[in-house]
């Protein structure tokens, strides 16, 4: 394939690809107040072919690969048919997971890898909701949503998975324990940039793309995002992000 050909193809896949993709919000279910913002991210590969009954690995969007346990833990609990045997997998399952969190007393805040915060053995404390009155929701959660990817570089600082220091530290409900044991990669590139003081807590992300082995190169995803307009559980936020995805995929028990 020459050069012009090249271009012509790679410009036809980033057209189709980007012509598949939509944004949509979706109120709160009975007795919720979790909204939920999701793009849908899907291109050769449709969701209809997706068998739920083979496995997936669930792992970082890196080269490295690195496995998530906690996070394939809970999915499971959704229904996902996870495997920790990357070789013998049915699917790749490349996972951006996140929870914006206070990151200093007098306001502010930072994501924080879903990994890192499922292996604190002690309670998180509840945060304040994402979504205020007087603006629409989609608006408020897009607005976030795009804040925390350009501040970790469309999350490429999530890579290391779980953060790295000893897992199960204590919280102990405070900041101080969340602060000490966050990725030093994520703390430098939101406090070098402007939209740092921006990011507020009570955004959870579940950004997701599923590749098949017996279809190299194709893959189907979504970014899911929740938030809530009232104070929430840091895990309940991921938790009905990850049933979101169960739901679209098939796979909810």
């Amino acid at each position: 394939m020459n050069n012009s050909a090249t271009l012509l193809f790679i410009f036809f896949l980033v057209a189709l690809i980007t012509g598949c993709q939509s944004v949509v919000e979706h109120g709160p279910r009975a007795n919720s107040a979790i909204h939920f913002l999701v793009q849908d991210r899907s291109a050769l590969f449709s969701s209809g072919n997706f068998d739920n009954k083979k496995t997936v690995y669930v792992k970082t969007p890196t080269f490295k690969s690195v496995h998530l346990p906690l996070l394939a833990t809970l999915m499971k609990e959704y229904g996902f048919n996870v495997t920790s045997d990357k070789d013998n997998a049915d699917y790749l399952i490349s996972i951006t997971a996140f929870i914006t969190m206070p990151f200093k007393k007098n306001g502010g805040a930072m994501p924080y890898t879903a990994e890192y915060l499922l292996s604190i053995s002690e309670e998180l404390p509840v945060i304040k909701p994402l979504l205020i009155p007087g603006e629409p929701a989609k608006k408020q959660m897009d607005k976030m949503a795009k804040l925390v990817n350009r501040a970790t570089n469309n999350g490429a600082n999530f890579d290391m998975g779980p953060n790295p220091i000893s897992l199960g530290s204590t919280f102990g409900g405070s900041l101080g324990g969340i602060i000490a044991g966050a990725t030093v990669g994520v703390i430098s590139t939101a406090i070098g940039t402007a939209s740092q003081n921006n990011i507020r807590e009570g955004l959870a992300g579940f950004n997701f793309k599923i590749f098949s082995y017996s279809a190299s190169g194709s893959g189907i995803g979504f970014n899911i995002y929740s938030a809530s307009t009232r104070p929430e559980h840091p895990e309940t936020l991921l938790r009905a992000a990850i049933e979101y995805a169960a739901n679209e995929m098939g796979v909810r028990k």
